[in-house]
């Protein structure tokens, strides 16, 4: 056999394997770009349902549960049981005695009940009972999961029941910040003992106030369908459904109507105030749209806090 026809035989092998890895190379392409976005939805999943805390330390509660008490504060620190899960809340009640209303006060999302202890502080000053407790899966509170409203929304009516039983309070008012105003949002109407409720900066729905994230993460990259999909996600993981987490429909359809008092600021580069105006304009009952100037997400307390809890007084004094 010649080398010329030996030549022709191997080029003649040689090409099906060269067109077999020439089409297997878009392939494998694609299959690592669909696992690279599945680990990347998965990764958004987990920040979404358990968020970087910026309070970790229980010294730093505990310090400043101390403190209060130094400042001649009368506070009794309990644990809550969810009727959910039997998780354990940890809780802050500042009694004063004379009073028979309290004030519930929900942080926001990462964040602990330190963050509006000065506004408790307010409100205590005021003549009102307050209760401050750590939302699930956030400060000393048990959970695995932040679900946004829909267990915590529960856990808001068992803190409420609980210092009725506890306390003998028959009178209560709801007071929360970001996530906080989105739970008491969702809470309210199933508690009949609740006069007068403030939102502040509140999100409307899961899907609207996981779109605004998904703007601010990797500036912007993160399209709106990986979002979509990561809110899904965590709702399978948690075991929720995310599309009706919605302080929106809540106040919607809300039977029990107490007045509103929804905080906002044009300048909130997190949820936008048109969330705040559209939960305005479907509540069927008395309520009221604040919007200040220019104010950015984390500045309301450092920037207003005084004047935003001086407003919720003046609602309060007006229902009881």
């Amino acid at each position: 056999m010649s080398n010329t026809t030996i030549d022709k035989k191997f080029h003649l092998k040689k090409k099906p394997i060269r067109r077999w890895i020439i089409l297997a190379i878009p392939g494998a392409l694609i299959a690592l770009f669909i696992a690279i976005l599945l680990f990347a939805e998965g990764l958004i999943a987990r920040e979404i349902l358990q968020p970087v805390k910026r309070i970790r330390n229980p010294e730093e509660q505990k310090t400043a549960f101390g403190n209060l008490l130094y400042g001649g504060l009368t506070i009794d620190h309990i644990k809550i049981p969810s009727s959910i899960d039997e998780i354990k809340l940890d809780a802050w009640f500042m009694k004063n005695e004379d009073s028979s209303y309290c004030v519930v006060v929900v942080h926001g999302r990462c964040d602990t009940k330190m963050q509006l202890v000065r506004e408790a502080e307010q409100f205590y000053n005021a003549g009102y009972n307050v209760l401050l407790f750590d939302l699930r899966n956030h400060g000393l509170s048990g959970g695995e999961y932040t679900t946004y409203g829909w267990y915590e929304k529960q856990d808001t009516i068992d803190a409420v029941r609980y210092v009725k039983e506890k306390y003998g309070i028959e009178n209560f008012s709801l007071f929360g910040y970001s996530l906080g105003g989105a739970v008491v949002l969702q809470a309210f109407s199933s508690l009949p003992e609740v006069r007068a409720v403030v939102a502040v900066a509140p999100f409307a729905t899961m899907e609207d106030v996981m779109l605004c994230y998904g703007k601010r993460l990797s500036l912007g990259i993160v399209p709106k369908y990986m979002m979509i999909n990561a809110m899904e996600r965590a709702g399978r993981i948690a075991d929720f459904p995310p599309y009706k987490v919605s302080p929106l429909e809540s106040v919607r359809i809300a039977e029990h109507q107490p007045p509103i008092l929804f905080v906002h600021s044009d300048g909130d580069e997190r949820i936008s105030w048109k969330q705040c105006k559209r939960m305005k304009d479907a509540y069927p009952g008395e309520s009221e749209l604040w919007i200040v100037n220019k104010m950015r997400h984390l500045d309301y307390w450092q920037e207003m806090g005084e004047e935003i809890v001086n407003r919720a007084i003046n609602l309060f004094g007006k229902t009881f």
